[in-house]
Order: C-alpha cells, then sequence, then structure tokens
C-alpha cells in the first residue's frame, strides 16, 4: 500500500472564542481560619474542567487578575449575593462558585452557585465532616451534580465538514444530517464519529475522526468525478485521525500517515 505523508497545522485556540457560547465558572474560596482540606477548590476546579464544558477560574486565576486584595472582598461579601456578582462581572464569569469553610469540632463546607447577570443563587450544597477527614473524587462530583444540571456534564467539540462539491448528502454515524454546504456541528465529545459524503456521479467519501472536548475541526471533503479516482483505490479505505487534547507541539505542527493523497484531505484542527 502506497504511505503518504499529511502535514496538519494545529492552532491552541480556545473554542470560546470560536463558537462564542461556553460558559465561564470563576471559584472563589472563603476560610475562617480552616487549615483542613487545603487542596478542596484544586481539585473541584480539576473536576470541573475535566467533566464540564465551561472554562473555569481557580482561586490563584481569580488573584491573579484582581490583585491580593481579593480574599478580603470575598469575606466582605459574606452571603451577599450581588456582592458576588459583581465580582464575577469584574472577573468576566458567567458563574460564581463559592467555597466557604468554617469549623466548630467538625469542618462544615458550604458551596453556592451563583448566577451573575441574574444575581441570584442557582444552586447550594452543605456537608460536614470530621477534623482530619478527606473527601474522594467521587463524593466531590457528587456535591457537584448537586447545584448543577445534568446537562452541565456534558462536553462538546464542533466538527465543520465543508466540500469542493455543493450538494452532496452528509452522513453522520449513518444518519444523515444535511447536504454541503452545512453548518458547523456542535457534537458530544470526546466520542469517535464515522463521516460519509455522497452525490451521484462521484465517488463516495468515508472517514473516521475522534472529536476531541472543547475544539474546533474542519474537515475537508474532496469528491473526485467518478472514473477520475487515482490508482490504488484509496478511496475505498477508511483513513483516521486521532486527536489527543494535551498535545504540546513546539514547532507548531505534527505528522499523520495517511492511505490517502494529502491533496484530498486537508484538515485544520483547533484545540484548547
Amino acid at each position: 500500500m502506497k504511505l503518504f505523508i499529511l502535514f496538519l497545522t494545529l492552532w491552541t485556540l480556545p473554542l470560546s472564542a470560536a463558537a462564542g457560547n461556553r460558559p465561564s465558572i470563576a471559584v472563589l474560596e472563603y476560610r475562617a481560619g480552616v487549615a483542613e482540606l487545603p487542596d478542596l477548590a484544586d481539585r473541584l476546579v480539576e473536576l470541573l474542567r475535566s467533566k464540564s464544558n465551561s472554562d473555569v477560574l481557580s482561586p490563584q486565576d481569580c488573584r491573579r487578575m484582581m490583585g491580593a486584595g481579593l480574599d478580603a472582598r470575598v469575606s466582605e461579601c459574606k452571603e451577599d449575593i450581588s456582592c458576588f456578582a459583581r465580582l464575577g462581572r469584574k472577573l468576566g464569569a458567567s458563574e460564581i462558585l463559592v467555597i466557604r469553610m468554617t469549623e466548630f469540632g467538625t469542618v462544615l463546607i458550604n458551596i453556592n452557585r451563583i448566577l451573575v447577570a441574574e444575581q441570584k443563587t442557582a444552586g447550594t450544597v452543605d456537608l460536614d465532616i470530621k477534623l482530619g477527614g478527606q473527601l474522594t473524587k467521587l463524593q466531590i462530583y457528587q456535591l457537584l451534580r448537586k447545584i448543577y444540571p445534568e446537562e452541565s456534564f456534558r462536553r462538546f467539540g464542533t466538527l465543520h465538514i465543508t466540500s469542493n462539491q455543493k450538494g452532496a448528502t452528509v452522513k453522520l454515524d449513518a444518519r444523515t444530517v444535511g447536504q454541503t454546504p452545512i453548518e458547523p456541528l456542535k457534537l458530544d465529545a470526546p466520542r469517535k464519529y464515522s463521516i460519509q459524503l455522497q452525490k451521484p456521479g462521484f465517488i463516495p467519501f468515508q472517514a473516521t475522526v475522534d472529536l476531541v472536548p472543547n475544539s474546533r475541526m474542519r474537515l475537508d471533503a474532496q469528491l473526485s468525478p467518478v472514473g477520475a479516482a487515482p490508482s490504488g483505490v484509496w478511496y475505498k479505505k477508511w483513513w483516521v485521525i486521532t486527536l489527543a487534547a494535551g498535545v504540546v507541539l513546539a514547532a507548531g505542527g505534527t505528522i499523520w500517515y495517511l492511505n490517502q493523497p494529502p491533496s484530498q484531505v486537508p484538515a485544520s484542527v483547533l484545540l484548547p
């Protein structure tokens, strides 16, 4: 089999810049002299980033943006929702997640979800644990599920399918989703999708892609007229682009090995 090399350039561009529809969450922490569970906020942030479709600011991120006086301002807000909403606007967040920790023989944890634009609480949860106790990852996730709806933990990627031919039927996992030109598709991720483009008089195009959460992928399917295909019947074979979130590119590009000529399948990928 003839082997071709396709060079793809990957740009580190957040999906929020491309799609403009990702919510942002700022996590703030108030400890009333409590030294227990020092990594709770960081673990909560890590879980939100891995499980949700939101941009998440950690307490450290918020301090860098607003300066060393942020902790005092959080303390002054106490339970004033409008006060936290003002902080949220300055941070550019659509939501504030406030973690309060106090100690009275046990550690009392309160997590309050505040919607910035509406200036209202969307959910609150309390937990009482003994001194020296720890929270598992599952317990933290269960706390978040009590204040966030299930759809908050669905992650998406955007797949933009283009072609050199108008009126080609586009199928995703054997389901017709439209004809070219077609609008970008917002899809569940991470997930593998099979793509087919068909048009009478042209060789069908087939591909499989692994869509990464919070990324935007553009796939250009070049349809060839029947009888004009190059030798080797490459069009009957499936090619796979596998993308990994967290790819680090020193030179701004990487190499993918395909069984189709590079001129036939140009693609560009935007990763978070």
